[in-house]
């Protein structure tokens, strides 16, 4: 099955928004825990945009 990439990078940037502000860690499937809230909003918004863009 292939994932939706604008439907996944809706889920991301919705992720964002409800807990960008709230988070300290953040545990991802297949990377390392990423520590500090900055750090994750980064990681959000760029794999958000990176997603958004895909064809």
């Amino acid at each position: 099955m292939v994932r939706d990439a604008k439907l996944w990078a809706k889920n991301l940037d919705e992720s964002l928004a409800r807990y960008g502000d709230k988070a300290d860690v953040m545990f991802g499937q297949h990377n390392w825990p990423t520590w500090g809230g900055e750090r994750i909003r980064t990681m959000l918004a760029d794999e958000r945009d990176m997603y958004a863009f895909l064809k």
